[in-house]
């Protein structure tokens, strides 16, 4: 419910004061949940990256602190993540963890979440019909409360695979509750905004996804602003002249790169090619040489603190993150520059001039290994 609000930094800052204080209380059999939900409100932001690393550390703890109970939901938005990185493969590992144990409460209670990574891949994958069948499953109520359990940058995702069923039946379910939370708070830009970006693609009306568009600007959701950026170039390229979508595609391809959804970016990509627009080849999430240049910005952020000495708990405190958010962050670090030692992480940022902002002052580095714990300290 908090997603489907218009502060989503409010939402955010929540989550992560309930997961801190859920720490400060000793309350970790709450904590697998709290970095969960706070993996949801990083994919609604288009923080790809981050999302992955909450969704990680949901599973990190729940292992630590020996919790068998299925963690679908951040199962699931770890498959979402790589669906839209383009890396079918590990999306499909993460389905098949999140749909162990089906039929449980915890996998009911998160089935949307499940139901959604389901279709998503299906949809990757060119399986209309199984990605159709998944929504069904999920979201064939009327009842709002259905679509409220996935954020609403999902819900004309859902409504664009359902138009390919000739089985009306979904469409106008996920419709009717759209327009049914829309009459019931007219005030969220976001409800408004999806409701738009639905209508436009229900009625194939650009003046609608224009509305969507300007009204997702302001919402903090970069690649729900992409979609509609995108569906409204795929209409207006049937038209006699192609060059109005041009700007539309670039934006969206800009925004998906900054969301690092290489999978989507690529589309985008094919899509301008194809309208004699050249640009430059997609970046992958694997892809640029080892060094401090392939790090995220929320792992960039911590090589200072590391070369001052701070411990991992200290660095969770300065930052106002989760100690286990912090470890997760530290994991990939040493993996992406092939180092386990944070003695060598310090020497290293040292050698290339990092600066307080965690930026690399000299380009992209190749390092060895020593043995280390990233966790420790």
């Amino acid at each position: 419910m908090l997603t489907a609000t218009d502060r989503l930094a409010d939402t955010e800052r929540i989550l992560r004061e309930g997961q801190r204080e859920a720490e400060a209380l000793g309350l970790g059999w709450s904590l697998p949940h709290w970095h969960a939900a706070r993996a949801c409100a990083l994919l609604e932001q288009g923080a790809l990256d981050d999302a992955a690393v909450e969704a990680e550390a949901s599973l990190m703890v729940a292992a630590e602190l020996e919790i068998t109970l299925p963690n679908p939901q951040a199962r699931s938005v770890l498959a979402l993540v790589e669906i839209r990185r383009g890396d079918l493969t590990r999306a499909g590992d993460h389905l098949r963890a999140a749909e162990t144990g089906f039929g449980t409460h915890s996998t009911q209670r998160y089935g949307s979440w499940v139901s959604l990574a389901r279709a998503g891949l299906a949809d990757a994958e060119g399986e209309d019909g199984q990605a159709v069948a998944a929504l069904t499953a999920g979201f064939q109520s009327r009842e709002p409360a259905r679509l409220l359990a996935v954020p609403p940058s999902h819900w004309p995702g859902i409504v664009r695979i359902a138009l390919r069923d000739e089985d009306p039946s979904l469409v106008r379910a996920v419709s009717g509750a759209v327009r049914g939370l829309a009459t019931q708070d007219e005030s969220r830009q976001i409800i408004g905004a999806v409701r738009a970006h639905v209508d436009g693609l229900l009625h194939r009306d650009p003046r609608a996804l224009e509305s969507a568009i300007t009204g997702y600007r302001n919402t903090g959701r970069p690649l729900a602003l992409a979609a509609a950026c995108e569906d409204l170039g795929e209409l207006m390229v049937q038209s006699a002249d192609t060059t109005p979508a041009i700007p539309y595609f670039e934006e969206a391809g800009r925004l998906a790169s900054a969301s690092g959804a290489g999978r989507d970016q690529e589309r985008i990509r094919g899509r301008l090619r194809r309208l004699g627009v050249r640009t430059a080849p997609v970046r992958t999430h694997a892809a640029g040489p080892p060094g401090l240049g392939s790090l995220t910005e929320s792992e960039r952020k911590l090589i200072p603190l590391v070369v001052e000495g701070l411990t991992n708990r200290a660095m969770a405190d300065q930052l106002y993150v989760s100690v286990h958010t912090v470890n997760t962050h530290m994991k990939h670090i040493f993996t992406k520059l092939g180092i386990n030692s944070r003695v060598e992480l310090t020497r290293l940022a040292i050698e290339r001039a990092v600066s307080a902002d965690g930026a690399d002052r000299n380009g992209p580095l190749t390092v060895g290994h020593e043995g280390k714990d990233p966790l420790n300290g």
